[in-house]
């Protein structure tokens, strides 16, 4: 009989456990509802990579803007002045220095494919499109911590660290540990949604 009890209450203490893990991951699909209400995020950002086999230190700053389910500009401005702007179809890279644009396509490159979708998915808080590629466990009341999932092993990330901002209108911070032990966090900044962007910033030049 007692151990028929212990049994029972064993049993609704995981129950009760998985109902408030879904509970939570609800109510933060509710509060992230703001960052995917937009069509474009734009930001400046500050992204520190430790580099793990050298003990070294390498910060770029620059500015990005993230289209929901599309493109994807990135710039940076220091130490160096690249932009590089991603869609479903190709990859189009512009380095100042040498005033060199390289095109490649995005088709035949499955982790440029990755890297657009897991980044437009972040920058939208967009957890449905995040669990497709992610096990997602909350972290905090405004933070969450990704895994790939077994069929997605071959991201080239082993965890990242996505924490919003207080109002949930906004990206704050991201730390991704990858296979090598380096670490890149990148802080966002001036964040703005929107549904319109100038049709220049697709541009590289």
């Amino acid at each position: 009989m007692r151990t028929g009890l212990i049994a029972a209450a064993f049993l609704l203490l995981l129950l009760c456990g998985g109902r408030a893990g879904a509970d939570e991951l609800e109510d933060l699909v509710l509060r992230l509802a703001p960052m995917h209400s937009k069509r474009y995020t734009t930001a400046d950002f500050i992204q520190t990579r430790r580099i793990k086999a050298m003990d070294m230190t390498l910060e770029i700053k620059g500015s990005m803007v993230c289209e929901r389910n599309g493109r994807l500009r990135w710039q940076t401005d220091t130490p160096l002045k690249t932009v590089t702007v991603i869609d479903s179809q190709k990859l189009t890279h512009f380095d100042a220095e040498t005033g060199k644009v390289v095109t490649l396509d995005t088709a035949k490159l499955k982790q440029m494919s990755d890297l657009l979708n897991n980044l437009a998915a972040w920058m939208s808080g967009d957890l449905g499109r995040i669990k497709q590629f992610c096990a997602v466990k909350i972290t905090g009341k405004n933070s969450i911590y990704l895994t790939p999932l077994a069929e997605n092993s071959d991201l080239q990330f082993k965890s990242c660290n996505i924490s919003f901002q207080p109002d949930f209108r906004g990206m704050e911070k991201i730390i991704i540990v990858e296979p090598s032990g380096d670490v890149l966090e990148i802080k966002f900044f001036n964040q703005i949604l929107s549904d319109k962007v100038d049709s220049r910033v697709w541009s590289v030049k």
